[in-house]
């Protein structure tokens, strides 16, 4: 089935108290995209929805993610920096990297297939998320596991 326009979830969430800000990680294409959702909501909705500025760089992708509830994105750069800030995340899959990312994350059910992507299926991921928080078990095994992976390659390196 089609998937619902990104304006019937914006509006969702807005009716149900979310503060909606729209991001991209800086693609200009992604940004026009974005330019594009905001220009075509209702004048009211429209008001209460920022675009946030195009990214110049990682820092300022991080500092916009970092004032996030939740996110909500296609792009995995954007799920990678909320998980590492402990934010709520999901990802809607547009290659196998976002749903390879969610499971590695040990949450296979935070992700949403574009095709079936649908107002009330995406907000009610949101919640359950936000409610449910993110496994902190996972961010040490995976500092465990760079550690290692980072000690082979220094040995296999060998000395300076």
């Amino acid at each position: 089935s089609a998937a619902t326009p990104p304006a019937e979830t914006i509006a969702m969430l807005d009716d149900r108290g979310w503060e909606v800000s729209l991001f991209t990680n800086g693609a200009p294409e992604d940004h026009a995209f974005a330019e594009q959702v905001t220009a075509a909501l209702p004048v009211p909705l429209r008001t209460r929805v920022s675009l946030c500025p195009r990214p110049s760089g990682p820092a300022d992708l991080v500092r916009t993610i970092a004032g996030c509830r939740a996110v909500l994105a296609q792009r995995l750069h954007a799920l990678v920096i909320a998980c590492s800030l402990d934010i709520p995340f999901v990802g809607v899959v547009w290659d196998h990297k976002v749903r390879g990312f969610s499971a590695m994350c040990g949450h296979p059910e935070r992700v949403l297939e574009p095709g079936s992507l649908h107002a009330a299926v995406a907000v009610e991921a949101l919640e359950k998320t936000v409610d449910s928080g993110l496994d902190a078990s996972f961010r040490e095994n995976l500092r465990e596991r760079a550690s290692t992976g980072v000690q082979r390659l220094l040995q296999a390196a060998g000395p300076n």
